[in-house]
């Protein structure tokens, strides 16, 4: 029940979220479950930046002796509304229906972001709940429903292990979880690399792959067009006549390929948990962005204009589980039928996400009755377009202008070191996590800027060197540096007389100050860095492309106004 719910999940100062007679069973010393709301816990901050994202250690809940406190509280003991919201209420099943005027649950309780819906084609029916499972009743089982297909077989858009060859192997190896890298250990599934005892195999099997599709994204299976094939030696592709063409690595070319070689193996484990061993050839592949319908009706395959590179072992030549929803559409490459005075959405270059209604067809002509002749087949629709209010260009432009106008000024870590006269190896620390420890209490004194795991930044603060090397930090964050030496200068120094240390205790810190004021110390470090602005900022990859604030900030106080009217409708054949 909803009250038992939560009495499982919320703390005690949450206990006014309950009726008033469960509160006892949250605050009261006497309470039999009191030992399930703890005040003094630990939370594991273990990869996290904010004190909001940590794991919180508290005792796991008894169901049993959960339910058994619930149930001393009466229904006498909460009012008639209180007890209606902890009881089961009837089931609302909404089925399709053709051409239903029915109004229940169709008007909106936001008409001023949301309209109400006008023509449902569903109706709502009110069903009593089920009744309570038998107590020798099991529930839920797990088991498939018979004739599903699983493993290799299973239904195209269900991803499976079981099209490769696998193993599995339980490891620590940084695999990024919720864009951090793991501290803990990883299930790793080890795919078998491919034994090439062939020369040049980019050759041998460039000439069989080039041009063909593959399903690459294993185990989801993307398809994707082959447009190369490479390895140590050579890339072959197809050249502007359509040819093949296999280009040979120059020294600075191969090392290149090696280098982009090991990115990919490494990307493998730390993206998606899977070791694909040694890579020997590699995969050049345009990935399917989905169905494009062209203007005379036909579906066809779009694939992306960027090559993507997949390791061999991770491509399959063919998919087991064929979408025949794709294909059915596909071979149906029929034009959509709108038929006059339809609605729909116009995806056009110009006028992009804008409304249109479907307008009778012209130049048929008329018989000698005067009634409209059909108009001849393939002839484009003609639609009325309601075009977006001009402030979206407007917006538009002064966005491109703030975007190329407004830009962050970043200097290397050295110089910026040499500005707050520190070692650059403390500078590193600084703008990472930088943990210490108080007894059993860690807290991180680290302004948590980057990671070189992911890698990850904060944008306006700091980004990777443009050599790949290092990093290079604004001059916003070299003041917000400034002020943190001046203000508390002891973590500082921990950093510079301790630099080889990964967790400090703090008694390196504060060695002759009593423990209870270095825990004060401590948190007065942590409760002034929550409240810098870059302390909202999240971290994103490096790779990100992010407006700076400034140009945000600015963009946001010179928006044009919205008109005063909406823009004249205009007809499009």
């Amino acid at each position: 029940k909803p009250s038992e719910q939560r009495l499982g999940v919320l703390p005690a100062a949450s206990s006014q979220l309950l009726p008033k007679a469960f509160e006892g069973l949250m605050k009261s010393p006497a309470s039999p479950i009191i030992d399930f709301y703890p005040t003094d816990f630990r939370v594991d901050q273990e990869g996290k930046r904010n004190e909001w994202e940590g794991v919180v250690l508290v005792p796991f809940v008894d169901e049993e002796r959960l339910l058994r406190a619930a149930a001393s509280v009466s229904r006498s003991q909460l009012t008639a509304e209180e007890a209606k919201r902890n009881e089961l209420g009837d089931m609302l099943l909404f089925e399709r229906k053709v051409g239903s005027t029915e109004d229940f649950f169709c008007a909106s309780t936001l008409p001023g972001q949301f309209a109400s819906v006008q023509r449902p084609d569903s109706r709502c029916r009110s069903l009593p709940p089920p009744p309570p499972l038998p107590t020798s009743a099991l529930g839920f089982t797990p088991h498939l429903w018979p004739g599903t297909e699983a493993g290799a077989k299973s239904p195209a858009g269900f991803a499976t292990l079981a099209t490769k060859q696998v193993t599995g192997e339980v490891r620590s190896a940084g695999v990024a979880v919720f864009g951090r890298p793991s501290g803990k250990e990883s299930l790793i599934v080890k795919v078998s690399p491919m034994a090439m005892d062939i020369p040049s195999p980019a050759e041998t099997i460039g000439r069989q792959l080039v041009g063909e599709k593959c399903w690459v994204q294993w185990p989801y299976l993307q398809e994707g067009l082959v447009t190369g094939v490479s390895d140590s030696g050579a890339l072959v592709s197809r050249g502007d006549g359509g040819d093949l063409h296999t280009r040979r690595h120059s020294p600075a070319d191969a090392d290149e390929w090696a280098f982009l070689n090991t990115k990919l193996i490494n990307e493998s484990v730390t993206q998606q948990g899977v070791e694909v061993g040694a890579v020997a050839v590699v995969v050049h592949v345009r990935v399917s962005e989905g169905l494009m319908r062209q203007l005379d009706g036909t579906v066809e395959k779009r694939f992306g204009k960027q090559e993507t590179r997949f390791p061999m072992q991770l491509a399959l030549r063919v998919n087991p589980a064929r979408d025949r929803r794709l294909e059915a559409a596909l071979a149906a490459g029929a034009a959509v039928d709108l038929p006059t005075g339809s609605r729909a959405v116009f995806v056009g270059r110009s006028y992009y996400g804008c409304p249109v209604t479907v307008l009778p067809l012209e130049g048929g002509g008329f018989d000698s009755t005067g009634k409209r002749l059909p108009a001849p087949a393939g002839q484009p629709l003609r639609v009325q377009l309601q075009p977006a209010p001009p402030t979206a260009d407007a917006a538009a432009q002064v966005a491109r202008r703030l975007l190329t106008s407004v830009t962050v000024q970043f200097q290397p870590s050295g110089q910026i070191a040499r500005k707050l006269s520190i070692d650059p190896r403390t500078l590193g620390k600084l703008t990472g996590n930088v943990v210490v420890a108080i007894g059993d209490e860690k807290v991180d004194v680290g302004l948590a800027v980057k990671s070189g795991r992911g890698p990850l930044c904060v944008p306006d603060y700091t980004r990777p060197a443009p050599s790949g090397t290092g990093w290079q930090y604004s001059l916003a964050l070299a003041t917000i540096l400034g002020q943190y030496k001046a203000k508390f200068p002891w973590v500082f120094r921990m950093l510079e007389e301790h630099p080889e240390e990964r967790e400090w205790d703090v008694a390196l810190a504060m060695p002759d100050t009593p423990p209870a004021e270095a825990t004060r110390r401590a948190a007065e470090v942590r409760a002034w860095l929550q409240k810098l602005p870059l302390g909202r900022r999240p971290l994103v990859k490096t790779s990100a492309q992010v407006a700076p604030e400034e140009a945000v900030r600015q963009l946001q106080t010179m928006l044009p106004p919205p008109p005063k009217r909406a823009p004249e409708p205009v007809v499009l054949d």
